[in-house]
Order: C-alpha cells, then structure tokens, then sequence
C-alpha cells in the first residue's frame, strides 16, 4: 500500500524515535512500501540554512541498536539564504545511508547526528527507489521503532 509524503510524516510522528538526544540528533523513519524485506541505500535529502563560515561537519548514522552504519553526504549545493543574510546560504545535501531488513509493508528508525567519529564510508550508494526517508524529531510515540502498517 502506498503511502503519500504525508502520510509517512504523520507515521514517522506517532513512533517512539528516542528521547535522548533531542536537539542534537535527528531520527530517520526508514518505510518500505513493497511487500519484500529491504536492504540497500536510503536517502534523505535536505536543505537547511548554513552559515557561510563553517565547513559542513561529518555526520554519523547509527541503527536502533546504536551501530554506525556507512553513510554519505554528498550532492551539496548553495543558493542565496531565503532571510536574505549575507552570512548564510541555503545548502541542500543528499544523506546517504546503509539500511538492513526494513520489514515489507514497514519502517525502521535511525539516528543522524554531526559528530566528529563520523560514519565509516558508503561503498555502493546506489539508491533503493522502494525506501522512503522521512525526517522526525526524536520523541516518544505510541509505535515501536520498527513496525509494519
């Protein structure tokens, strides 16, 4: 069963993503949408302001048992900060990352945070189209970290 960007958001919403960490690490809700288990690269791509004066620091993504997993960012581009600062740009990246045994018609969480033991290198970052990354805040929910809709 397909499910809509907003749909998944408003799933991703309701899943016990973690309370730790919450202002410096962000959960992935990985979804599956076919009826086979899926393993691959799931990508998350994102834009955010970003000071022109800072390097991008490297990013680490760890599974819900807090493993690192391989990750990649790549694909940055700049365009003009949309407040209009002079310091800033708007910087758009793809997040590139390892995933395991996603449960067919289901989800599992990972955790993105800047750290400087960054993830070990993305050998193949080939993107598996049946992945959906969504972006949540890390949060109790009424969900398990990894389930099946």
């Amino acid at each position: 069963m397909q499910q809509n960007p907003e749909q998944l958001q408003s799933l991703a919403d309701r899943i016990n993503t973690g309370l730790d960490n919450p202002e410096t690490s962000r959960a992935l809700v990985v979804f599956n949408q076919t009826d086979q288990s899926q393993s691959g690269t799931a990508v998350f791509r994102a834009s955010m302001s970003w000071p022109l004066n800072l390097p991008f620091p490297p990013v680490a993504v760890t599974n819900g048992e807090g493993n690192l997993v391989p990750a990649l960012v790549g694909g940055m581009s700049e365009a003009p900060d949309p407040k209009g600062r002079a310091t800033h740009a708007l910087l758009s990246l793809a997040l590139r990352f390892d995933v395991a045994n996603i449960p067919p018609s289901g989800w599992r969480t990972y955790y993105a945070a800047y750290d400087e033991n960054a993830s070990p290198p993305l050998e193949n970052d080939a993107e598996n189209a049946d992945l959906a990354v969504v972006e949540t805040t890390r949060h109790g929910g009424d969900l398990p970290p990894t389930g099946n809709f």
